[in-house]
């Protein structure tokens, strides 16, 4: 059986409190009963006392076919959501997905999850085990591989959400093989929140409810090519009218920044630790208007992933993506941006085309989806990456 330190304190990917597990009712996830709720709710003021002192040095492990059946997990004190059953070894890299309403974030969700089921991706990188926890895969095919993949048509907005614990998230732990300059595994969880664009727009319920975003370990901006005005003026890279976007994405990464700083107490001129891929989204929308101003970007192809993240594509991708926005009128983001200590540039496609007037893709062909996470976890040393020849 193993051994679980009884005084370490983890954290809630729901609700970010810190907890210990000796706290947690043990619940069964198939019936939601409780199997073992925590003993000082119940019990006698002797008795209280003695199971306090047991639990500084022993909580109990949740293996063998009495939790199996139930599929049991611990339950947050906090929040009650239950919380993944491999908490008490591993790390937690909850990555914020950041962009106002149709910026693509839930598009970009599925077409992430699915490369990475895929394989090549992770391969690359040596991770040997990519796994989803409690409910993700149901809610991920429901939410987002069924209404893309499957159906081929517009994700609906994400919905508003009434309380702030219920961003739930999408959990996934990630195995990496031992490397040359590490001789053991690596074992996470990856942590993915997709929030409501509306609720973006507004800072006291950015505040509120997008908590995640301050307590992430990367971000991934991003920004819809129909805000960025230089590019709205070409009219071959409108698809339809009624995508026109008329603000820019530069407000939303300044409430971001401002929010990053009131959180953690960071002067102005200090920069913000938290590494972040600002990523144009719908990449496929300026293959046109890139060639009015003579460049033929080489984010519009897919990389291969096969043998690792080549950080010499990355580079030149984060160049293409930089000249683009100067050359578009979007300085704004270049010099906001600036506010972080770790930024990169990216840009992706999670469909590889626009949808027809009924929201249907005739096909689905994402393209770079991998790339902004990938250089995320880099950047939280948690793969390796190939050099820059």
């Amino acid at each position: 059986m193993p051994f679980i330190n009884p005084i370490a304190q983890h954290v809630c990917p729901y609700c970010f409190s810190k907890i210990k597990l000796a706290d947690c009712d043990i619940v069964s996830s198939i019936s939601g009963a409780v199997l073992e709720p925590v003993p000082t709710k119940t019990i006698t003021k002797l008795l209280r006392l003695f199971t306090k002192l047991l639990r500084l040095i022993y909580v109990r492990s949740l293996t063998g076919s009495k939790y199996t059946k139930e599929l049991a997990a611990r339950r947050c004190p906090k929040c009650q959501e239950l919380l993944p059953n491999n908490i008490e070894y591993m790390e937690n890299f909850i990555i914020g997905m950041v962009g106002d309403t149709a910026s693509g974030k839930s598009h970009y969700i599925a077409a992430l999850i699915n490369a990475l089921e895929q394989g090549e991706a992770l391969n690359g990188v040596k991770c040997i085990g990519f796994i989803p926890k409690g409910d993700t895969q149901v809610r991920y095919e429901n939410e987002y591989y069924g209404p893309l993949f499957v159906d081929k048509t517009v994700i609906t907005a994400t919905a508003l959400k009434g309380d702030e614990y219920k961003y739930r998230p999408l959990i996934f732990e990630m195995v990496f093989a031992a490397t040359n300059n590490s001789d053991r595994k690596k074992y996470v969880n990856l942590v993915l929140f997709d929030a409501g664009g509306e609720d973006m727009k507004d800072p006291k319920g950015m505040a509120i409810l997008t908590r995640y975003i301050l307590k992430a370990s990367g971000l991934i901006f991003l920004v819809d090519p129909m805000s960025i005005q230089g590019v709205v003026r070409e009219p071959s890279a409108l698809p339809q009218p009624n995508v026109v976007r008329a603000s820019s994405s530069f407000s939303l990464l300044y409430q971001v920044i401002d929010m990053c700083r009131m959180e953690k107490g960071i002067k102005p001129g200090d920069k913000i630790k938290t590494p972040i891929v600002i990523a144009v989204s719908k990449s496929d929308l300026l293959n046109n208007v890139t060639g009015s101003i003579g460049m033929q970007p080489s984010f519009t192809s897919e990389p291969s992933y096969r043998d690792g993240f080549h950080l010499q594509d990355y580079d030149t991708t984060n160049d293409e993506v930089q000249e683009v926005l100067r050359r578009f009128n979007e300085s704004a983001i270049l010099k906001t941006s600036e506010a972080f200590e770790n930024v990169s540039f990216s840009a992706f496609s999670a469909t590889g085309m626009s949808p027809d007037q009924f929201n249907r893709f005739s096909s689905v062909k994402p393209c770079r989806c991998v790339d902004p996470l990938l250089w995320l976890l880099w950047k939280l040393n948690i793969i390796e990456a190939k050099a820059s020849e």
